[in-house]
């Protein structure tokens, strides 16, 4: 028999660059052959390149695409999403590559055979019109001002702290619409606590969990902590 209060599948948007793949050693090491620099893993984002946006951007436009071989998976990612993809999460990679260095992206994958069942570029659209495309309920990323776009949908957002972006701080205004995890795991630990937030909320509400019902249960999380806790203890006390 179905439980309506338990969702059949959960989707949550992967950002690609920086989270799944980790290439800032291939930045490093081009940046040197190519520009004649020496950058470090903090001097290797768009922001806080030596030269510049600009060069950083031509930089890029050769590493992406005839160095992406160099380039290597985070090594715990795979383990993560296979575990939750038994728990019904489904995965979809949404990034601001495009063109040749969106296919490396995609050849990437199907390298390292990760469950991801669709991989998006943006084309210069906003991340929050994608996640609402795909019915996002949650997204990694480890670019802040990309998760600024999301804030007030009914997206839960994660910022994954790296080496290269402890220029960045979600600061205190933030703590509440932003969470930061540090490594894979912890991230696996809070789609699961979110899973069954969403699932007590619809168990203790008689809501059928499901997308239509995304914005009605991200606000009962965020407007009424009351209910949402009280749902939560109810819901566990029933299991």
């Amino acid at each position: 028999m179905l439980k309506n209060y338990i969702a059949q599948t959960i989707h949550v948007a992967l950002d690609f660059d920086g989270c799944i793949a980790i290439g800032e050693h291939v930045k490093i090491k081009y940046a040197k052959e190519y520009h004649k620099i020496n950058i470090n893993p903090r001097t290797c984002m768009s922001e806080t390149y030596p030269l510049g946006s600009v060069m950083y951007k031509q930089l890029m436009d050769k590493v992406t695409v005839q160095h992406m071989d160099e380039y290597i998976l985070d090594p715990h990612c795979k383990e993560v999403l296979n575990a939750l993809c038994k728990e019904s999460f489904r995965f979809t990679i949404i990034t601001s590559r495009a063109n040749q260095s969106l296919e490396a992206c995609k050849i990437f994958v199907k390298k390292h055979h990760l469950p991801i069942e669709a991989i998006y570029g943006t084309n210069d659209q906003a991340k929050a019109d994608m996640c609402r495309k795909i019915h996002a309920r949650a997204i990694i990323d480890d670019s802040l001002k990309k998760l600024f776009e999301l804030i007030d949908t009914p997206v839960h957002l994660f910022f994954l702290e790296r080496e290269w972006n402890t220029h960045e701080n979600t600061g205190k205004g933030l703590k509440g619409q932003i969470s930061s995890i540090s490594v894979w795991s912890e991230f696996a630990q809070k789609l699961r606590e979110m899973k069954e937030m969403h699932e007590a909320i619809c168990f203790y509400k008689n809501w059928i969990n499901s997308d239509a019902k995304m914005q009605e249960i991200y606000n009962t999380i965020k407007k009424d902590t009351f209910l949402a806790q009280r749902s939560l203890q109810e819901y566990r006390r029933k299991q």
